[in-house]
């Protein structure tokens, strides 16, 4: 699997959002990245982050149990305005950044290898969308658009394959996990120009990969 490098901040979206190149040279990753979700309408919300030992509030320090938004879900923002409030309360510990399902998209998960093989086909490939990699998980998240998922009649294994409920929150990209590695991007946002599949292209791929995958054992 080929990873895509993290989002950038264009000139446009700066240029867009009330930003300008002086102020976002100085902005965290986590920052630039939740402005962004935020200018594209990606519900955000800022989670505690992980100081080297444990999950943390910034600014307070407060300890969390694990990693978890510090402002409640029904808060979950994309104004810009109010994104970059939360972003710039403390300039020590960035806020980890979190997504929220359902209002802008659909969040499906799935486990790596087969993940690895969905990616691979030609019914992903033609029509990409957002692919998110947690690599603590082993687990893909993909982005779709709003609506009904169902998978129940593919050929898939318990826990391979399940949908993140609308209103449950996502680490996103750059969120460090709490064994020290980031949320990062299979496929980024901007490769696919923001663009969210529809559910069916990820059925429709789960169906193919799923096939190939019966027609190698048979072998």
């Amino acid at each position: 699997m080929t990873e895509r490098k993290g989002l950038t901040m264009s000139a446009t979206a700066v240029e867009n959002h009330g930003l300008n190149e002086q102020t976002t040279e100085r902005l965290s990753e986590q920052e630039k990245a939740a402005v962004l979700y935020a200018a594209h309408g990606w519900p955000v919300l800022p989670g505690s982050t992980w100081n080297g030992r444990r999950y943390v509030v910034p600014a307070t320090l407060k300890v969390t149990n694990g990693l978890r938004p510090w402002v409640a879900r029904n808060l979950a923002s994309a104004d810009v305005a109010t994104v970059t409030r939360w972003w710039s309360a403390d300039t020590r510990l960035a806020p980890s950044v979190l997504l929220l399902t359902g209002e802008a998209f659909n969040l499906v998960s799935v486990a790596f290898e087969l993940a690895q093989d969905v990616l691979a086909t030609t019914a992903f490939l033609d029509n990409a969308g957002p692919v998110m990699y947690r690599p603590d998980e082993g687990r893909a998240y993909f982005l779709l658009q709003p609506g009904p998922i169902q998978f129940d009649d593919l050929d898939i294994a318990p826990g391979e394959v399940a949908n993140i409920a609308p209103g449950k929150w996502v680490a996103a990209p750059p969120t460090r996990t709490g064994n020290g590695v980031n949320v990062r991007w299979w496929s980024t946002p901007e490769s696919v120009n923001w663009r969210l599949p529809d559910v069916a292209v990820l059925y429709e791929a789960l169906a193919v990969a799923c096939r190939d995958r019966i027609n190698s054992s048979a072998r």
